[in-house]
């Protein structure tokens, strides 16, 4: 004998009108159409994401190069951008950097650009406030009326540098509790569906990098998205072998790693001269082992060409084997007065003789200030000399190189 089933009524608001449908069906939907694409098969439309690595892997110019991506329509590393937009960007750290990155990275896509659908705040609320939901939101809906207003553009992605320093945690150990990494993922999660915005938080590793993101699991676990950006770092700070990795997405292989470099940029002279520098992502892939902290002219930029050449001409003619350091090797080396008298003598200066003795010796303290600063030369006192040499091989003839004793 059969069982008969009764089913629970359809469930109703006060008025007796029936609830929305929950449930979907299979064959109702089209799964082709079911998967919105912020960055087709990398990031979607909405949701939330992580770039993660660690200390000088560059992250927020990554992050600043996918932003310029979105506003630009164009590939990010050849994956196609399906909604172009505008960003909202939270700078809770390095906030005096924003300007200049972004602008490096907007010319090397637009070329020349006077304005970008991109705005920042300097200022983030503490994520574990229960009033962060609120303000973020608040943040967003101005941006969202300044980018239609001026561009007709939505919000497309909200980029948060960095979630540990936006967190404020009160207490050590908090970064590793669950609950608490669950609630600063909520507060993001949060934000995108009120936006229709991606939600991208920038983070650090912890100090296993097997480990990947610092703090609890919850944040890896709880996003659509972890890029992470790996690289090999010496004993000295510098970084090689630099990647991102697709540490985890929806769709599409974890795991897939696509290497890039970083390039110098001249951004000009300052208030007082001093040229400025800043660096862009260069998604070409640099030889194997090579440092990827290299312009097409390795760091020697338009205002530092005149030392080089200076410097080059005076070791081959006056320059000396050296051992600046006593544990290191021999170098080509020369007194830097004689540099200093070569370059007077090529540097262009007006003015009366005291005006242009004083011109020339500003440029040439912010050269060589400049140029060891990026590790182009060695400069070091022995003795009653001070003596300067090109810090790499590539950078002059062998006489110049660094040479290994016998």
């Amino acid at each position: 004998m059969s069982k008969t089933v009764d089913y629970l009524p359809e469930h109703s608001d006060k008025d007796g009108a029936p609830h929305a449908q929950l449930l979907r069906w299979h064959g109702d939907v089209n799964p082709l159409t079911t998967r919105p694409w912020l960055i087709k098969n990398l990031i979607p439309e909405t949701g939330t994401g992580l770039i993660s690595g660690q200390w000088g892997t560059f992250k927020t110019f990554v992050a600043i190069d996918l932003a310029v991506a979105v506003m630009s329509g164009q590939p990010f590393i050849g994956f196609p951008i399906k909604r172009r937009g505008g960003v909202l960007f939270i700078a809770a750290e390095g906030q005096q950097e924003v300007a200049i990155r972004l602008q490096a990275a907007v010319e090397a896509r637009f070329a020349k650009a006077e304005h970008a659908p991109f705005a920042w705040s300097e200022t983030c609320p503490r994520l574990l406030d229960k009033t962060a939901g609120q303000e973020l939101a608040a943040m967003a809906k101005e941006a969202t009326d300044g980018l239609q207003a001026r561009f007709a553009l939505p919000l497309a992605l909200i980029v948060i540098d960095t979630i540990g320093r936006s967190a404020g945690y009160e207490k050590s150990g908090d970064e590793n509790d669950a609950a608490t990494g669950f609630k600063i993922m909520k507060v993001m999660s949060t934000l995108s569906a009120r936006t229709g915005a991606f939600v991208l938080g920038v983070d650090h590793f912890g100090k296993a990098i097997e480990t990947g993101t610092r703090g609890t699991s919850s944040k890896e676990g709880d996003v659509d998205v972890v890029l992470a950006l790996l690289g090999d770092k010496g004993i000295g700070g510098a970084i090689t072998e630099t990647r991102l990795c697709a540490r985890k997405r929806r769709s599409g292989p974890n795991g897939e790693e696509f290497p890039f470099g970083v390039r110098i940029v001249d951004m000009g002279v300052d208030e007082d001269g001093d040229q400025i520098t800043t660096l862009t992502v260069d998604w070409t892939a640099p030889e194997p082992g090579k440092s990827k902290t290299q312009s097409p002219d390795d760091g020697w930029t338009k205002s530092l060409r005149l030392l080089r050449r200076t410097l080059m001409n005076v070791l081959v003619e006056q320059g000396r084997e050296q051992r600046p350091f006593s544990d290191g090797p021999l170098v080509r080396a020369v007194d830097i007065e004689i540099v200093r008298a070569e370059f007077y003598r090529s540097y262009p200066a007006e003015g009366d003789e005291k005006t242009k003795r004083a011109t020339r010796q500003k440029a040439f303290r912010r050269a060589i200030d400049n140029a060891q600063s990026n590790n182009l030369i060695g400069v070091r006192e022995v003795g009653t000399v001070t003596l300067v040499w090109l810090a790499r091989v590539q950078d002059g003839p062998a006489q110049n190189a660094y040479r290994k004793e016998p």
